[in-house]
């Protein structure tokens, strides 16, 4: 359909006899897309010239006066003042004509000019507010079975939500773009009480900072060591555990350059976006700005969703496929229609920039079969500052790798280590009967009161399992009862687990000696931290020490701690264990590369004297070949001690430790492939073709051990030449 306004302006110009192509070169010169030009131009037919001419005849027998100097005088300046009138009176409608376009375009051309605009942003800042109301119950699904039979049918008759977010983004430099956003989350949704979550997202670069607020409580996982604390995700360190998660924010989405371009071309082309009502101009944030009632075309939008889609894919949809793609287009903007009424859209363009500063879209939501609720919903957006400086900082962080391998060490402590005494819940309703004794909840009846909800869920969400009303202000939230249960029956475990994290630290430095001639560096193995050298990673992750960690007389907030010595050519690592394991006695400890540093009496044995890899011994093949195959089988008692762990106190069968294949257990690979015996493997006195050999060893009082069997070409520190035997309690028994 042709513009009003655009049909009047030409219909005017060509009853004046202008031409068409002078027409088209002033309205192309103020912004008009030519096709709507030319509809217009179709659209008015041509003025149709008289037969004959508009004078009036002469007669044949009329006398033809002559013209004296007077009259033709007269006549020119009779001529002059209409020639003069009419220049005046063009000169006056050009350009009025001219301010009218300048000065109050179209709003196609406002939306136009704007779509334009908006493509050569390059920094802005922003902030905006979601509202949402509805049925109280249906916002995020029924939520009233999580309530007690009095709640459930009182306090409110609708669910609220709230978002209010703000963000700055600076693109300037696409090599090293920042941005950054936060928002917060407020909602009586849940449970007839007022929540909030906030998040802050920072991309500088490649890298990427977090902070989660406001967590909420999720019972057993405890998240207070992420709450408040800035995050660092750095996709490069995180490709050290194979993890792949390359910042597609600063990658354009993976997206190439002429990707990007046809992109911004599609949003140019399709006007998605038609004026409806053209409304009082405003000042938004000081700026005069045009002020539209805007509708979605929905035509429009197909094309530009189809276009997008094929630019992105990089492919043309075949007949199918494009019938496919409208049947989906089709049947979600209808139910979209069916589910809201017209939504309000409003925008607010910059009179002199043709930039937007405003955007409000509400909508009335009804009930359909697929929507299960009713309300309303709103969004407010609000720019400013287009193409400033934008500033950024760097926070203070920690690693997320570091974070959640505690998170994950804590968890594992109270999760793996007490399966045993929290897997027992006779009455099956979720709660471990110890953690019941705690609540005295009946551990053989799942709803001790009979309200019809279980005690689980009662305590999950803060309600008396004994009776009505709130749980009592003396008893512990569930995240604490099971933390009491874990931490009580669990320092045999987490001991157990220190052992094998503290063997596995020691294979990792081992290897790391084998490739790069010395120990790492002291700064180089902290816990939360990947051991690596040259691209060749020892150690995804440095565990941590289990939590608690202050089990028996260990103090708070021990940890792993490594020392490099005598120039790299030594170190300790220092250790607590809370109860006694084996010859180790409860207490402090230090291993050192002759082992965990304590041999059967107890006694220290001195790192000095027993260094198991002299930087002499590094230089022959042999030696190298040796301390090949001590890291090898360090690392292989390490992987066992972890099956062990997580297997509920069994070692694997001899069948499944077989070199070049994986050690594992329900899907947990604690190696991915057990090494071979270095080639040559007959160095020394060693027999040809031996390798590394597995038993498991059933004892008669049901206990399980095991036994390595391997053979070093020469002596290694306290260890002759010959074959040896590795244990759960180490190299020959020496290594303690």
């Amino acid at each position: 359909m042709v513009n009003q306004q655009l049909f009047d302006y030409v219909k005017q110009q060509v009853e004046k006899n202008t031409g068409q192509e002078q027409i088209k070169s002033i309205l192309l010169a103020k912004g008009w897309p030519v096709t709507e030009i030319e509809e217009a131009l179709r659209s008015i037919p041509s003025p149709v010239k008289p037969a004959f001419s508009s004078h009036p005849a002469i007669a044949d027998n009329q006398a033809i006066k002559p013209v004296g100097p007077k009259q033709l005088i007269k006549m020119n300046k009779k001529v002059l003042i209409i020639a003069t009138i009419v220049v005046g009176a063009l000169l006056i409608v050009g350009g009025g004509v001219f301010a009218y376009f300048k000065y109050f375009p179209s709003p196609e051309v406002v939306l136009q000019k704007m779509t334009v605009k908006i493509s050569e942003i390059k920094s802005l800042e922003y902030t905006g507010e979601l509202k949402a109301e509805a049925e109280s119950g249906t916002m995020f699904g029924s939520t009233e079975q999580l309530l007690d039979n009095n709640q459930a049918k009182t306090n409110k008759s609708v669910d609220n939500l709230l978002i209010s977010f703000s963000s700055s983004i600076n693109a300037e430099q696409l090599n090293d773009p920042k941005s950054y956003f936060s928002f917060a989350i407020k909602t009586n949704a849940f449970l007839q009480k007022e929540i909030a979550f906030g998040l802050d997202f920072r991309t500088i670069g490649k890298i990427i900072y977090l902070k989660l607020s406001q967590l909420p409580d999720l019972g057993f996982f405890d998240l207070s060591p992420i709450n408040n604390q800035w995050l660092k995700i750095d996709p490069e360190a995180l490709k050290q555990f194979g993890v792949n998660i390359d910042n597609q924010t600063t990658d354009n989405f993976g997206l190439s350059q002429s990707q990007l371009t046809n992109i911004k071309l599609a949003f140019q082309k399709y006007k998605v976006f038609k004026v409806i009502e053209k409304m009082k101009s405003e000042k938004i944030e000081g700026v005069d700005a045009y002020h539209y009632k805007l509708d979605i075309d929905k035509e429009e939008l197909r094309k530009l969703s189809l276009e997008l889609d094929e630019i992105i894919s990089k492919k043309k949809k075949t007949a199918q496929e494009l019938a496919d793609f409208n049947k989906v287009f089709d049947e979600s903007f209808n139910e979209v229609n069916k589910a809201e009424s017209s939504p309000n859209i409003e925008i607010w363009v910059g009179k002199k920039d043709f930039l937007p500063y405003k955007i409000y879209v509400s909508s009335n939501i009804k009930r359909t079969d697929k929507v299960k609720t009713s309300g309303k919903i709103s969004l407010t957006l609000n720019f400013k500052n287009f193409n400033q400086p934008v500033k950024i900082e760097v926070p203070e962080a920690k690693p997320i790798e570091q974070v959640v391998s505690e998170m994950f060490a804590k968890y594992q402590a109270l999760s793996s280590g007490s399966s045993e005494v929290l897997a027992i819940d006779t009455d099956k309703d979720g709660l471990p009967d110890q953690v019941e004794t705690i609540y005295g909840t009946n551990p053989t009846k799942a709803d001790t009161d009979g309200d019809g909800f279980s005690d689980y869920d009662e305590i999950k969400n803060g309600y008396n399992p004994l009776g009505s009303g709130k749980l009592l202000p003396d008893m512990p939230s569930l995240n604490e009862a099971l933390n009491s249960v874990a931490t009580n029956d669990n320092i045999k475990d987490r001991d157990a687990r220190r052992i094998a994290d503290v063997r596995q630290i020691m294979s990792a430095v081992e290897l790391y000696y084998n490739d790069a001639g010395k120990y790492p560096a002291t700064e180089d193995v902290k816990p939360g931290k990947p051991l690596s050298y040259k691209g060749v990673t020892f150690m995804a992750i440095v565990p941590n020490n289990p939590m608690p960690n202050n089990d028996g007389s260990c103090p708070a907030d021990t940890n792993y701690s490594y020392k490099s010595l005598d120039n790299d050519n030594s170190y300790t690592l220092d250790y607590c264990l809370g109860e006694a394991v084996g010859d180790l006695t409860a207490g402090k400890h230090q291993a050192t590369p002759n082992g965990l540093s304590l041999n059967g009496s107890g006694r220290a044995v001195s790192t000095h004297q027993t260094s198991l890899l002299p930087t002499t011994l590094a230089t022959s093949s042999v030696a190298s070949r040796d301390s090949k195959r001590f890291a090898d089988v360090r690392q292989i008692m390490a992987a066992l001690e972890m099956y062990f762990n997580d297997s509920g106190d069994h070692y694997p069968a001899t069948k499944d430790v077989k070199p070049g294949k994986p050690i594992s257990y329900n899907g947990t690979t604690y190696m991915v492939v057990m090494p071979s015996n270095p080639i040559p493997n007959n160095d020394g006195s060693c027999p040809k073709n031996n390798n590394y050999v597995y038993n498991r060893i059933d004892n008669k009082d049901g206990s399980q051990s095991f036994s390595i069997d391997f053979c070093l070409g020469g002596a290694f520190g306290e260890l002759q030449a010959g074959n040896h035997k590795a244990t759960q309690f180490g190299i020959d028994k020496i290594n303690y």
